[in-house]
């Protein structure tokens, strides 16, 4: 089964994903992860090119892992999952592997996510993670459609990783 972990940057989805491979080694499959360790510090400028580039790369991966064990539960997160063109390629990927696929909408009150970012201002930061390109993106995110988990991360982490596991347990 594949799970993917859609929301904006800053609500939580890396924390939970890994919590739960952690409680249930579930295997996180981190597009931002492959992304930072592919590149040395001077190549990462983190451009959508580079993000599209580690995006086939964790796709590979998935289809790797997914065949070596079909029966093994797969987190895919790192990337927002915002637009509908990339929820239906992730789609096609997992009926081509014939697995079973899922989408976990995660979420939280804008003010969290602020303070998570380190406030309002428009930070210099390579990596783009301001409260301002949070508010873009949040502007451009194409909603979910069909059956999905939303998670409101502001909740406690235990009660969201019950409602995600028993998710994950009623679909495989």
């Amino acid at each position: 089964m594949i799970v993917v972990f859609c929301g904006l940057p800053a609500v939580g989805k890396s924390y939970l994903a890994d919590e739960l491979s952690k409680r249930y080694s579930y295997r996180v499959i981190n597009r931002d992860i492959l992304r930072d360790r592919m590149f040395e510090n001077a190549e990462l400028d983190y451009s959508d090119e580079q993000n599209q580039f580690a995006s086939l790369v964790a796709g590979e991966l998935l289809t790797y892992l997914a065949k070596k064990d079909p029966t093994r539960v797969f987190i895919m997160d790192g990337r927002p999952f915002s637009k509908r063109t990339q929820r239906e390629a992730i789609k096609s990927l997992a009926e081509t592997l014939s697995q079973k696929i899922i989408f976990v909408l995660c979420y939280v009150d804008d003010q969290i996510v602020k303070v998570r970012l380190g406030g309002e201002g428009i930070i210099d930061r390579k990596d783009r993670r301001t409260f301002h390109r949070y508010q873009s993106l949040k502007e451009e995110f194409e909603p979910l459609i069909g059956d999905y988990l939303a998670v409101d991360t502001g909740h406690s982490v235990e009660k969201n990783l019950s409602i995600i596991n028993n998710y994950i347990k009623e679909r495989e």
